[in-house]
């Protein structure tokens, strides 16, 4: 399917869910130049589909209080995610994990906890492999995020440092 297919395809589903007149939705970014321009990017891309997305600039501390409430929490948000140890577990957790703090998406499958809890309890990287493959088909699958970029990172280790990466 070419590109304009699919914004035509776009085009149809919104007014198949009810949106004939137009959808609104909000987005909040931390005030950093590379989230204003996604914000911007959004923007451009959702009116191509008859989407308007209003952005908010934040700050880091009221982006996490925003967002630690789902009552409070926009349509849209930016998290730049990484892993903080080397522990698949407890990365997805705090991403997928129902009701976790970093999962502002407010994601929750009974399936994927249940696996992130049993893969804790191994006592090797390579017993909770099979678990965390598991997560990650899930997660890919239910697609509870939209992944807008990865940044290149450079680690520097001494050369007696094996296995980290």
């Amino acid at each position: 399917m070419c590109s304009s297919d699919l914004l035509d395809r776009a085009r149809e589903l919104i007014v198949e869910a009810g949106y004939a007149d137009g959808l609104t939705l909000q987005m909040n970014v931390v005030d950093l130049a590379e989230q204003r321009r996604m914000g911007v990017l959004f923007q451009n891309n959702l009116e191509q589909i008859g989407v308007t997305l209003e952005v908010t600039n934040l700050g880091w501390a009221r982006m996490v209080e925003v967002m630690s409430n789902q009552e409070t929490a926009p349509h849209i948000s930016v998290l730049h995610a990484s892993a903080d140890m080397a522990d698949e577990s407890k990365t997805l957790g705090d991403y997928f994990g129902t009701g976790s703090g970093y999962n502002w998406a407010y994601y929750s499958n009974p399936l994927v906890d249940r696996l992130l809890a049993e893969a804790r309890l191994e006592k090797s990287f390579e017993a909770t492999g099979p678990f965390i493959t598991a997560v990650e088909a899930i997660v890919v699958a239910d697609a509870p995020y939209i992944y807008a970029g990865s940044q290149t990172r450079v680690v520097v280790l001494r050369k007696e440092i094996c296995g980290y990466l």
